[in-house]
């Protein structure tokens, strides 16, 4: 839309011009859409150049929104047209200024009734119209709108029902913990413990069945204590599996298993870790023996002369050992004096091939010896000659067997003794007659430790040194 008027003021010419926003408008060979003054120029009849000035403005274009509210059933006029569905409309109108507006109609249709479902979480509350509401069921309301339509608010009140997760099967060993949110169970069964939901916000139920290994029921051999080169058997039982092993702060053992035991030879005291596996869980069970081995003291050399005649008095000493005692043994001889020191006076009133032997025992009971052969009234040198006979004694240390040698000089007619440290007699076994000049004799029944062999032929007595492992 376009009016105005102008004016003549001598050589120039003033337009007033109106144009509806968004127009346009054509002066001196431009368009011009934004209000303001232009200026443009014109030739008169008389060839003279007049001034012509525009003064535009705009007028506004109105778009307009109108919200109404109607009961159900009503209708709502607008513009030319009548409304009774909810909804957005528009209509164009023409402003006293003459410009096309636009006009929207944001029209709402009040129903009779609203029914919502609503959910809470179980023990939670719902306000509805300033009741609190606990219990679930369907809850109505009478409400009047502020445009005077009258409906039923109507709710559907329900718990939001709780996840339930599992059951999840866990198995633990008797004496472990299972942790699940601030839980803890030790014991078997069944438990429930709730979470929140992220997405429902309402309780999430965990359910664990939970089972508890028993661990097992070890029985153990007691501490033991023995002497150094001795053997102990360790025992165990109540579980499936067994696995022994020794505490890394000590010297490893040299040990063989036997069924569910172990068995270990000591050289010096360590600690033995039971580690026993049971169940499908494997459960371990970790228990210990300590088991201490106590030195063996030195027992000699024994110092003291070899040959002499019947009826002399000799005497034969050991190096001084502190904590030990110390007792005596002559063949063909009596002890006179010093028994139970290091030093001893012996008598001898027998003539043939002697002996002496000292037993030393130290504070942990344990003991060790050594012994001499003497030669009698028997000439000189012949303990000599004795000790350098072809005897061979092998294996030696030894386990099950040993073969004794006996070279070609005693060939029969032989008795071999075997004693213990404690100068027991353990093996003892007349020979009249030697093949290839052997015998073997079978030591595996014997206890680990030190033995001594004797060998007489007549009245030649050799004694050697045996260890059995």
């Amino acid at each position: 839309m376009s009016s105005g008027f102008f004016s003549i003021n001598g050589d120039s010419i003033v337009l007033n011009e109106a144009i509806c926003d968004g127009a346009s408008i054509e002066f001196g060979g431009n368009t011009y859409t934004d209000a303001g003054t232009y200026v443009d120029s014109l030739m008169n009849q008389g060839g003279q150049d007049s001034v012509v000035y525009l003064n535009l403005s705009i007028l506004p274009v109105y778009n307009d929104t109108i919200t109404a509210e109607i009961c159900s059933g009503d209708s709502y006029v607008f513009g030319t047209s009548s409304y009774s569905v909810e909804g957005i409309y528009t209509d164009n109108l023409t402003s006293i200024d003459g410009c096309d507006s636009i006009v929207t109609l944001d029209l709402t249709v009040t129903e009779t009734a609203y029914t919502n479902d609503i959910f809470i979480c179980e023990g939670d509350y719902y306000v509805f119209h300033g009741d609190t509401l606990y219990n679930v069921g369907t809850y109505s309301e009478l409400v009047t709108t502020s445009g005077g339509c009258m409906y039923a608010d109507i709710i559907n009140l329900n718990y939001t029902p709780p996840i339930y997760t599992g059951p999840n099967t866990v198995r633990i060993c008797e004496g472990d913990t299972f942790k699940i949110g601030n839980s803890a169970y030790t014991v078997s069964g069944t438990f429930e413990d709730t979470f929140v939901s992220g997405s429902t916000g309402c309780d999430s139920i965990v359910i664990t069945e939970l089972i508890v290994f028993d661990a097992p029921d070890l029985v153990l051999t007691e501490n033991l204590a023995l002497c150094a080169g001795g053997t102990v058997t360790l025992e165990v039982s109540g579980a499936d599996e067994f696995e022994w092993q020794q505490n890394s702060e000590f010297t490893d053992p040299t040990y063989t298993f036997i069924a569910n035991t172990s068995e270990y030879i000591y050289i010096e005291g360590t600690n033995i870790y039971v580690i026993v596996n049971a169940s499908d869980m494997k459960c371990k069970l970790v228990d210990s023996i300590y088991v201490q081995a106590y030195p063996v003291p030195v027992a000699g050399p024994i110092f003291g002369e070899l040959n002499f005649p019947l009826w002399a008095t000799k005497t034969y000493t050991i190096d001084d050992s502190e904590n030990t005692t110390l007792e005596w043994f002559v063949e063909k001889g009596e002890i006179l004096s010093g028994q139970g020191t290091n030093t001893i006076d012996v008598y001898w009133n027998m003539k043939g091939v002697g002996r002496v032997k000292v037993v030393e025992v130290n504070t942990f009971d344990c003991m060790n010896a050594d012994s001499i052969a003497v030669n009698i009234g028997m000439g000189a040198n012949f303990i000599e000659a004795v000790a350098t006979e072809e005897i061979n004694i092998y294996p030696n240390p030894t386990s099950e067997n040993v073969t004794i040698n006996f070279g070609t000089e005693m060939a029969g007619h032989i008795n071999v003794k075997i004693y213990n440290v404690a100068g027991s007699v353990v093996y003892s076994q007349f020979y009249s007659q030697i093949e290839n000049s052997r015998v073997v004799v079978e030591t595996k029944s014997f206890e680990s430790g030190v033995y001594f062999v004797e060998l007489t032929e007549n009245s030649k007595t050799i004694t050697q040194k045996l260890i059995i492992e």
